[in-house]
């Protein structure tokens, strides 16, 4: 009986383990079950997010895409759903397009990214942003500092302004409001039309000149070659020696300049009247004496006379520029001159340069590096003929150079500075400065940038 009893507390105990184990095992089961299933969860949500994150980095990649097609073309738009592109680990979708009523800005870009792709995204982010392109749509801009202190009275601008930094009262502080500039409403200054504006110029507004185009489509490349030589010390007078053999040949009432100077001044360049010496040597207009010994010096080139045709004719100047009026008045008709270098209009007799309306629209005067700079006060016995002895019917332009100019009637200025001294007509007109894409690049700017 007692080996029977012993029998059944033993397996008694034993079903007892038993059901231990089996609680237990149900525990860890289903403890591994959450864990698995809390795993599972987790990277479920990381997949998730990775989608999202990868979603929306195509989206800000198809932005930066707008942003490039609309910096080679700022008339760039899409048409219908937009444009698609297929990367390694999504597609993005790109609508780019006119703002709508109540909307700012010059282009609307609506971008759209999907993981793994448009038809069955896990993942979808979109962006919309305003964007300003920037244009020629300013009759004056100056991407540092505009300086029309030195503007004399009943000078006018007829059209919208930007500059970074505005001095209007000659002193070395600058955008002092009702001293420097006036913002609208009226009354404006520097005078002009009620509601023309005067702003601050925002990044991207300025235009960057593209010179590989205009070299690319001139009619006429004046390219001397070399373009530089050494005056030698035997130069004397008015008598300009260089040791590079047919230096001056077919230079003949060019001109050349002192480089090693830095400066316009008249004892820094001359007209060049006679070559010989097989090209080494130069008779100028004006004595050098013993100056420019040993001194870089530059061929330039010279316009002073009439010049163009009824046809417009593009000239690419590698090298600077002279309109030189101190003989007679000129007229370049129908020309549009861009150089590598500075242009210096020197003389007070009349300059007036002339484009085709509506044709190629190009600038007047454009420099990508150099200055522009018209000194010298024009003949005329009142403000208004001194003023029209400077008339240029398209845009003077220079990227990273100081424009300068004394009396101008004009349609618009662009420079990296502007100073305007003398009676002053800027009067802008669009049909007359919009060139066509390609000439000039903008670099858009968002105004707002937001996830819908």
């Amino acid at each position: 009986m007692k080996f029977t009893q012993e029998i059944f507390n033993y397996k008694q105990k034993k079903g007892v383990i038993l059901i231990i184990v089996i609680f237990i095992m149900i525990i860890i089961g289903l403890v591994g079950n959450t864990v698995a299933n809390f795993i599972s969860a987790n990277l479920d949500i990381n997949a998730r997010h990775l989608d999202s994150e990868r979603a929306l980095y195509l989206s800000e990649s198809a932005m930066q895409w707008a942003l490039k097609e609309l910096t080679e073309d700022s008339s760039f738009r899409t048409t219908g759903n937009g444009q698609t592109h297929t990367l390694a680990y999504g597609e993005y979708r790109v609508i780019c397009r006119d703002p709508i009523v109540g909307e700012d800005g010059d282009t609307i870009v609506e971008t759209y990214g999907y993981v793994p792709n448009q038809v069955n995204p896990r993942a979808e982010r979109q962006l919309i942003s305003s964007i300003v392109i920037g244009g020629l749509t300013s009759c004056l801009k100056a991407k540092n500092n505009f300086d029309w202190s030195l503007m004399h009275p009943n000078s006018s601008i007829e059209g919208n302004i930007q500059a970074a930094y505005y001095n209007g009262d000659g002193d070395a502080v600058f955008n002092e409001i009702g001293q420097d500039y006036d913002p609208s409403p009226i009354p404006i200054m520097p005078d002009g039309k009620s509601g023309d504006d005067r702003t601050l110029i925002s990044p991207g507004a300025y235009p960057t000149i593209d010179m590989a185009y205009f070299e690319s489509n001139a009619d006429i490349i004046w390219q001397p070659d070399p373009i530089t030589a050494t005056a030698l010390d035997s130069s004397s007078g008015n008598t300009l020696n260089v040791t590079v053999n047919g230096f001056f040949t077919g230079m003949v009432d060019e001109a050349v300049r002192n480089i090693t100077h830095g400066t316009w001044n008249d004892t820094d360049w001359a007209v060049i009247q006679s070559v010989s010496a097989g090209g080494k040597q130069a008779s100028l207009d004006r004595n050098i004496n013993d100056d420019w010994d040993s001194d870089q010096i530059k061929l330039v080139k010279r316009f002073y006379k009439n010049e163009g045709s009824g046809s417009s004719k593009t000239h690419y100047i590698k090298s600077g520029l002279i309109i030189d009026v101190n003989i007679s008045k000129i007229t370049l008709k129908n020309m549009y001159v861009i150089t590598e270098g500075d242009v210096l209009i020197s003389g007070d007799k009349q300059i007036k340069m002339t484009i085709k309306t509506g044709e190629k629209n190009y600038p007047s005067l454009a420099t990508k590096t150099g200055d522009i700079i018209s000194l010298d006060t024009p003949e005329g016995n009142t403000e208004n003929k001194k003023r029209d002895t400077r008339i240029f019917r398209g845009l003077i332009y220079s990227e990273q150079g100081t424009v300068t100019l004394n009396y101008l009637n004009g349609l618009a200025v662009y420079g990296n500075n502007v100073i305007l001294d003398g009676r002053i007509l800027i009067n802008y007109s669009a049909n007359r400065i919009d060139p066509p894409s390609g000439t000039f690049l903008f670099q858009p700017s968002s105004l707002s940038w937001q996830e819908q």
